[in-house]
């Protein structure tokens, strides 16, 4: 609102207020600080703030931070997540490639070789084509003969040893 003509603004020291007068005299005389003013002419005018807030914008930008808080929270979540799944999959890099070593060590222990290999040195045996002598000790030979002799055979098992083949196998 404009003030009507003649009339002076002045400042008042409170903020967005400015006293209006309002007079037929020249602007020049009522300036005058020691001059007396009645009252009846001035009135308090007060500034009304323009900048008012709507409700739907408060609750846009609250609605606003809300999702932002939101997106920050999902974005840590995944890259944990993001972070668990490289774990896993190096895990099972790592069992894949022992898998493998394993199949590789039951394919050498499978082989022909290796299983004669390990009978002959673990077990002891040998192979049924090689011949073999015993070597019976005097005392024991002479044990059986007199075993035998008592079961009323004639043959001497220490001279003819035919009687212990059949016992001993086709060697």
């Amino acid at each position: 609102m404009n003030p009507p003509v003649g009339a002076v603004q002045e400042q008042s020291p409170r903020s967005h207020a400015h006293i209006v007068s309002v007079s037929s005299a020249p602007a020049t005389a009522r300036l005058d600080p020691q001059q007396s003013r009645p009252h009846n002419h001035l009135r308090l005018v007060t500034a009304v703030s323009k900048r008012r807030t709507s409700p739907v914008l408060l609750v846009a930008v609250g609605a606003a931070i809300v999702a932002l808080f939101g997106l920050a929270a999902f974005h840590n979540l995944m890259a944990s997540a993001q972070y668990d799944l490289e774990k896993v999959e190096l895990e099972l890099d790592l069992e894949q490639a022992r898998l493998v070593d394993l199949g590789f060590q039951i394919q050498q222990l499978n082989s022909p070789r290796k299983v004669e290999q390990l009978a002959r040195g673990a077990l002891g045996m040998i192979d049924p084509v090689d011949p073999v002598d015993l070597d019976v000790e005097a005392a024991l030979l002479a044990e059986v003969n007199t075993a035998h002799s008592s079961l009323g055979s004639g043959t001497n098992l220490a001279t003819d040893g035919s009687m212990l083949k059949p016992l001993l196998g086709d060697s």
